[in-house]
C-alpha cells in the first residue's frame, strides 16, 4: 500500500497549575505521518450491521449462553450494532449466532437467531455535521473556529505547509457524534510495574515540568486468528494514549480504541474470528467506558488526545489553564470523518461523567500503551495484532510551548509478560524528535 501523509493541527496551551496564569491563545502545531494500514489479515473481515433497541447492550454467542459472559456490543442511539466477522457472508449465516440484548431500562429483549436476513444497511454515525468551512478561511478568529468545531488555524505565512493541510481538513464535512458512554464490564487497567498488562513507552516528568496533554495517531488493528490454538475464546486489548499512572501514581487518564476478539470454529473446523472495536476512555480507578456512537472498524486511521487543560472563553482570543479536576479527550476517525469529544470531571465544566474516587491529574507521566485488560483476578488473553504503531507520539508540558518525547525526556519501556514471564507484547521508541513513533510487536497470547 502506498504510504500517505496526514498533518493534524491542534492548539493546547498549558500553564503552571500552582497559579493559573492567563495565557494568550496561539497556534501550536503537532504533525505526524499516518500509519500505513492494518496488520496482517487472517481472513477478510466483513462489517456486520444489525438493528436493535436504541442504546441497548448486547451479547453475541453460539449454543447456550454462558451466564458469566459480559456484553461487548453497545448499540448507538439509533439502535445500530456493529462488529466485524472474519469470513464470507454465507459462513456468517451458517454460524448459528444468537444475539441477546438488554434495553437501557434493564429489560431483556427476545433472543435473536442471526443469519444474512438479519443484516441491515449501516445508517451511519449519530451526530451533528460540522460543515466544511466556507468563505475566507482567514476571517474567523481562533475562538470562533473552536466554537464552530474546527481545529486551530496555523499561520499561513509562518507555516504554509501546515496551513495547506489544515485547509484540506476543514474543507470536508465531519460528523461530531454524541459522546454517550457505557461502562465496559470487567476490564480494568493495572499497574504496569507487574508487566502483565502494559507494553509501551512512558515519559517521566522532571522537577522543572510536568505534562498536561498527550496525543498520537494509529490504525485500529486487524486482529489475526490463524495462530490461535483454541476453539471459542475471548481476547481483549486496548491501544491508547494517556497521562499519569506509572509507578506510585494511583490514577491514569486515557483514551483510545479497544479491540476485542472471539474465535469460533464452524462445522468444518475453520476459524472464524469476530472483532469488536469501539472508542474507549477511562480515568482510573473508575471503570472504562465505551463510546457507543463512535463507529470503528479494523484498519481505520485514528487520532486520539488526552488533556488536563480547560478552555477559558474571555470573549476575546481565549486561553487554556491546567485543571487537575478535569480530563478532556478527543478521538477522530480520519477514515470515516467522525469525531467524539468529551470530558470526565466537574458538572460546572460541562462534563457528563464525574470521577467517583477523588482522582486528580498530576501530569507526572505521559504514555503510549498497548494493553491487555484484566477481569479482576485474571488477565484476558492478548489477541494477535501482529505489529502496530503510534505515530506523532507527543506530550506537552505545563507552561511550555514545545512538544516532548523520548528524545527530550527520560522514559521507561514496558514489556507485557505472562505470569510465567513469557513475553506477550513488546514496544520500542523510534522515529525522530519531530516525528516520534512507538512500534509494538505481538509475541504471544498468555
Amino acid at each position: 500500500m502506498q504510504a500517505f501523509h496526514l498533518l493534524i493541527v491542534i492548539t493546547l496551551i498549558g500553564v503552571s497549575c500552582e497559579e493559573p496564569t492567563k495565557v494568550p491563545q496561539s497556534t501550536l502545531l503537532a504533525s505526524a505521518v499516518a500509519p500505513q494500514g492494518p496488520a496482517s489479515l487472517a481472513a477478510p473481515y466483513i462489517p456486520i450491521v444489525l438493528r436493535t433497541d436504541p442504546a441497548a447492550s448486547c451479547t453475541l454467542y453460539q449454543g447456550e449462553r454462558d451466564p458469566a459472559k459480559q456484553p461487548r456490543l453497545f448499540a448507538d442511539d439509533l439502535g445500530t450494532v456493529r462488529f466485524s466477522f472474519g469470513g464470507a457472508l454465507d459462513s456468517f449465516a451458517a454460524m448459528n449466532f444468537k444475539l441477546d440484548c438488554t434495553s437501557t431500562g434493564g429489560t431483556p429483549l427476545p433472543t435473536r437467531m442471526l443469519d444474512s436476513s438479519s443484516l441491515v444497511t449501516d445508517p451511519g454515525p449519530v451526530g451533528n455535521v460540522v460543515p466544511a468551512l466556507t468563505g475566507d478561511p482567514l476571517v474567523p478568529s481562533q475562538n470562533e473556529l473552536r466554537k464552530r468545531g474546527y481545529p486551530p488555524r496555523p499561520d499561513p505565512t509562518a507555516n504554509p505547509d501546515n496551513y495547506a493541510m489544515w485547509l484540506k481538513m476543514v474543507s470536508v464535512d465531519t460528523t461530531l457524534v454524541n459522546g454517550r458512554s457505557v461502562v465496559v464490564p470487567g476490564g480494568q487497567r493495572n499497574n504496569p510495574e507487574n508487566s502483565q498488562s502494559w507494553s509501551g513507552i512512558v515519559l517521566n516528568h522532571t522537577l522543572a515540568q510536568y505534562f498536561d496533554t498527550v496525543l498520537g495517531y494509529f490504525n485500529e488493528p486487524t486482529l489475526n486468528a490463524t495462530t490461535f490454538p483454541g476453539t471459542t475464546e475471548y481476547l481483549a486489548s486496548v491501544l491508547w494514549v494517556g497521562l499519569d499512572g506509572s509507578f506510585n501514581n494511583p490514577v491514569v487518564e486515557q483514551a483510545g480504541v479497544e479491540a476485542d476478539q472471539e474465535i469460533y470454529k464452524d462445522s468444518q473446523g475453520v476459524l472464524n474470528p469476530v472483532q469488536y472495536s469501539f472508542g474507549w476512555v477511562e480515568w482510573f480507578p473508575d471503570p472504562p467506558h465505551s463510546l457507543a456512537n463512535f463507529p470503528v472498524l479494523p484498519g481505520d486511521s485514528l487520532y486520539a488526545w488526552v488533556s488536563a487543560n480547560v478552555w477559558v472563553d474571555d470573549g476575546d482570543s481565549g486561553y487554556y489553564i491546567f485543571d487537575p479536576n478535569n480530563m478532556h479527550y478527543g478521538i477522530y476517525n480520519l477514515t470515516r470523518s467522525t469525531q467524539v469529544l468529551g470530558c470526565i470531571g466537574t458538572v460546572a465544566n460541562g462534563c457528563a461523567l464525574q470521577p467517583t474516587m477523588g482522582q486528580q491529574a498530576t501530569g507526572h507521566n505521559a504514555e503510549w500503551i498497548y494493553e491487555r485488560p484484566s477481569q479482576g483476578t485474571y488477565f484476558d488473553d492478548f489477541p494477535d495484532y501482529g505489529t502496530s504503531s503510534i505515530t506523532g507520539a507527543q506530550a506537552e508540558a505545563v507552561g511550555d510551548l514545545a512538544w516532548h518525547n523520548w528524545f527530550t525526556e527520560p522514559y521507561d519501556n514496558f514489556t507485557t509478560k505472562a505470569a510465567d514471564t513469557d513475553i506477550l507484547s513488546t514496544a520500542s521508541a523510534a522515529g525522530t524528535s519531530t516525528a516520534p513513533v512507538v512500534n509494538f510487536t505481538w509475541k504471544g497470547f498468555d
